[in-house]
């Protein structure tokens, strides 16, 4: 598949995010899959210069150079499965 260039992502536009699970703040858990991109910006105080924010994990902000790079090894794992919260409230 032809990789997309971060600059190329709009909000409505459909990625894959990883899963991200968290020790002190579980509430924040979510499960990888496909998501729907909500805003994204250049961000050069960033460890990447372009992040994202999804709809499904909202107040997180991706690495979106790093998940572009990873799309195809992520689809392979998530197939049609969409991203969603997993709260751990313990």
């Amino acid at each position: 598949m032809q990789q997309r260039k971060p600059q190329d992502i709009k909000p409505g536009d459909q990625i894959y995010v990883e899963t991200r699970a968290y020790i002190s703040h579980g509430e924040d858990d979510v499960i990888g899959g496909l998501a729907t991109v909500v805003r994204g910006h250049h961000d050069p105080s960033a460890f990447s210069e372009y992040v994202v924010e999804v709809a499904e994990h909202p107040g997180c902000m991706y690495n979106l150079t790093y998940l572009l790079e990873k799309q195809d090894e992520l689809r392979d794992q998530f197939g049609e499965q969409r991203a969603c919260p997993d709260r751990d409230l313990r």
